[in-house]
Parts: C-alpha cells; sequence; structure tokens
C-alpha cells in the first residue's frame, strides 16, 4: 500500500487559519482502493515538504514543533498500514485513525527508523562476527537517510518498516550500488562519515541479491514482532545468486602444504599453514576456527555450535579428528586454552586470507582455474593463489569428501548444512569423474 499527503484549502469561516495554513489530507491507494481523508491538523503549504510527507527545516519554524508535526505525521501513516484490511478500509476508519494518533500524540514522541530497527535486530539477535555482515548494511542505511536529507534536500526523509514500498527497496538498491561513485561526487557530504579505507565498493548482482536479502530479514523479523503488518518486503523478486565452479584444491595439493618445510619461513606463514589445513580437514567457516579452544575437543572429536546458524537451529556439529588434524594440534600448546596460537593471522579474516595467498604461491601452487566476473559474468583465468582465501578450506573438505562418499545429507552433517540445503551445492562440483561413475553403474 501506498501512502501520500496532500493540502486541502481551509475555508474562509476559519478566517484567523486561511491563506497562510492548509489542512493536511492522508491519500492511501492499494489495487483497488483509493481512500482521501483530510484530517484537522493545519500545516504552513510555503514550508511543507510532499515528497518527504514533512516540514523541511527552516528559521521560519522552531526545531520543536518542526520535529513535533513530522512525528505525528509518522505515526499516523504507520498506523494506517499497519491496521490497513483492504476488506474494511474505508474513509471513517482512516478519519477514526487520525483522531486516535491525534489525542495520543503526546505519549510517543518519535517512530523509530528501519535503521533504528535493523540496530535493534543486530543487538538483541546477532552474535559473533556474524555482526560484521549486517553491520555494513546498517551504516548504507543510515548514510542512505542523510543523503536523501542533506544531497537530494529531503530534510525529514526517513525510511520506515511500516511504511517502506517496493520502489523505496529499488531506490536504496540502487544508491547502495552506486554509492562509490556517489563519495566522488559529493566529497564534502561523505566527510562526515569518516569512511577511511572503507571506501563503498561496486556491488555485483550478487552483492546486490545479499544486501535485499538482508534488508528483507529485518522487515520479516518486524512482521513477526508485530510491529508491522506493511508486507511490501514480498511485493518484489529477487534474482538468485549466480555462482560459478566450485574452486578448492586437491587432496596433494593440500598434503603439499602440510607436508611443505617451512622452517625458513616467517611463524605467521608457518601458523597460517596449520590453520589452512585444519580448517579444511574439519570443513568449518573461519569464525568458527578463530573462536575453539581446547574444551570443543572430546574424545578426538571437535564439537561446536556454528556461529552463523547458532541463534536460528542450536544445532553442535561433530567431526572426527583424522591423524593429520591431531598432529597438527600437537605442535600447539597455548596457555589461554585456544587451540593456536593469538595472533593477526589467528584473529583477523583480511590478514589470514592475505596469508594464505602468499603460502600458496611458496607452495607452488598456482595451477590456473577458471572464476566467473562478478560483473560481467564472463569467465576469466587466474592462478588459484590470486583467489585462495579461508572459505577455500572449507569448500576442499567439503569438495573432497562429496567426491568420496557423494551423500550430501552425510557431508551436511559434518559441516552444518540442514538436510536439502540449496547453499551446499555451491560447495560440491559434479565433475567428468564423477559422472563417468556414475554411467558406470548402469555399463
Amino acid at each position: 500500500m501506498k501512502i501520500t499527503t496532500y493540502l486541502a484549502t481551509i475555508k474562509r469561516k476559519d478566517a484567523d487559519m486561511s491563506g497562510r495554513y492548509a489542512y493536511l489530507g492522508f491519500r492511501l491507494r492499494e489495487k483497488g482502493t483509493d481512500i482521501k481523508v483530510r484530517s484537522d491538523i493545519a500545516v504552513d503549504p510555503d514550508l511543507w515538504d510532499a515528497e518527504a510527507n514533512g516540514y523541511r527545516r527552516s528559521r521560519k519554524m522552531a526545531e520543536k514543533q518542526r520535529q513535533k508535526t513530522n512525528n505525528l505525521v509518522n505515526r499516523i501513516m504507520a498506523t494506517l498500514t499497519e491496521e490497513f484490511d483492504e476488506a474494511t478500509a474505508c474513509p471513517s476508519w482512516a478519519k477514526s485513525i487520525i483522531a486516535r494518533c491525534l489525542q495520543s500524540k503526546e505519549e510517543d514522541p518519535s517512530v523509530p527508523t528501519f535503521a533504528d530497527r535493523m540496530k535493534t535486530y543486530i543487538e538483541e539477535k546477532i552474535e559473533g562476527r556474524t555482526v560484521t555482515i549486517y553491520t555494513p548494511v546498517l551504516k548504507t542505511l543510515q548514510r542512505y537517510d542523510a543523503y536523501m536529507q542533506q544531497v537530494k534536500g529531503k530534510e525529514n526523509f526517513h525510511l520506515y518498516v511500516e511504511t517502506i514500498t517496493v520502489e523505496d527497496y529499488h531506490d536504496i538498491v540502487e544508491y547502495a550500488a552506486n554509492e562509490n561513485k556517489l563519495v566522488d561526487q559529493y566529497p564534502e557530504f561523505y566527510a562526515q562519515f569518516n569512511l577511511g579505507r572503507y571506501i563503498p565498493r561496486p556491488k555485483s548482482d550478487n552483492g546486490k541479491f545479499t544486501f535485499l536479502v538482508k534488508l528483507r530479514v529485518i522487515h520479516h523479523w518486524c512482521i513477526r514482532q508485530g510491529i508491522t503488518k506493511n508486507t511490501s518486503c514480498d511485493d518484489f523478486t529477487i534474482p538468485p545468486r549466480i555462482y560459478g565452479t566450485p574452486i578448492y584444491i586437491s587432496l596433494e595439493e593440500r598434503d603439499r602444504l602440510f607436508e611443505a618445510d617451512l622452517s625458513g619461513k616467517s611463524e605467521s606463514i608457518r601458523l597460517c599453514r596449520d590453520l589452512f589445513v585444519f580448517q579444511s580437514l574439519i570443513g568449518c567457516r573461519v569464525g568458527d576456527l578463530f573462536g575453539f579452544t581446547k574444551d570443543n575437543i572430546h574424545d578426538d572429536v571437535l564439537e561446536f555450535v556454528p556461529q552463523k546458524t547458532r541463534k536460528r537451529l542450536g544445532r553442535s556439529v561433530q567431526v572426527p579428528l583424522n591423524n593429520k588434524a591431531k598432529a597438527i594440534l600437537a605442535r600447539y600448546d597455548c596457555e589461554d586454552g585456544r587451540l593456536f596460537p593469538k595472533m593477526a593471522v589467528s584473529t583477523n579474516t583480511c590478514r589470514y586470507d592475505l596469508a594464505i595467498k602468499k603460502l600458496f604461491r611458496i607452495c607452488g601452487i598456482t595451477r590456473m582455474v577458471t572464476v566467473r566476473d562478478l560483473f560481467t559474468g564472463e569467465d576469466k583465468q587466474k592462478p588459484i593463489c590470486d583467489v585462495a582465501s579461508s572459505h577455500m578450506a572449507r569448500r576442499t573438505f567439503i569438495g573432497n569428501l562429496y567426491k568420496k562418499i557423494r551423500d550430501p545429507q552425510l557431508v551436511g552433517s559434518l559441516t552444518g548444512h540442514v538436510n536439502g540445503s540449496r547453499s551446499f551445492a555451491r560447495y560440491r562440483d559434479i565433475d567428468e569423474e564423477i559422472k563417468q561413475d556414475l554411467v558406470n553403474l548402469i555399463n
């Protein structure tokens, strides 16, 4: 449903207000429904911003009065959206909503924005390293609100989960996809955010998918919490993510890393090797790897609850340690109980990823692989060392194990994937060897 405001001329009988003020009206449109109702809220037409549905900043109006009126209008629009029912919606219903909000206008001084809702969701529902996935989306949302206010001139603009529309979703994604260009175009505006080296990067189709999914998660949470009945987040289709062929190293290449003589190399490279090989032997995510302690191991079995699904599923994963994994752990005895020493490569994912690339070059793992360009969709040839990362260790575990047993449910029991997980397909590749073995079954 879309709600807009309009101004209605005050009749002459209100002589003290006629000419200077206008009554504020609300228009609700949803498929076959089109309702227009005038309220008794008098506003100054010269200061009213119809696009932002509120007063713009002006020296002619006290800031307190401006915020009071804008908060009231936002609350009315949010309540109309939340209680809208196509079967019963009519002008008298809308007027009753407006009257109720006018009577209780002093009780609720402000309405939380979409960004406020997301911040609350992160504080209440997200933990561990997953926070780093949602925080950039929150900051983009906050910058978008400020951009619309300060650059586009819509001084009262905010996104609200109660009134956000499909068009709003498209606009915010378009903004996020092109924000890297806007930083160069409006340097003074972006200076207030102290971006430093965290300059927004252009978003590929997959990046837009991820961004939209995070916004939809927040909107669905607000619906479940009873905050809103607005379901505009379901009125558009999010294109599926497109993935290239999973890239991972073979068991022979993994063993080359495991057996490499790194005695003349730095301690961080040696630790990186042990981290990567250990991760490729148990298949965990890097966020879980960095948090493992001796308490996670019982009778040579590593047990943990994946951070990514801890609050949603809460299921523990048990992975027996093979001889190589136990040999790696035997090299360390940390006093603080951690499985690996606390260094940059064992606490910082970026440092870890850079060290992995360097490790691959040192060990001569530089074969060419086909990589899909996220922006053009074209296939490119790159050395595997240039695309190596911590997540490649997880793909190495899953991909090689799947080649051996070809049972996604069994492999998923070691990786934390639920039965029928769509994401599991991103990790294993149906290569020519598997296809040949399959057809040989009916030879």
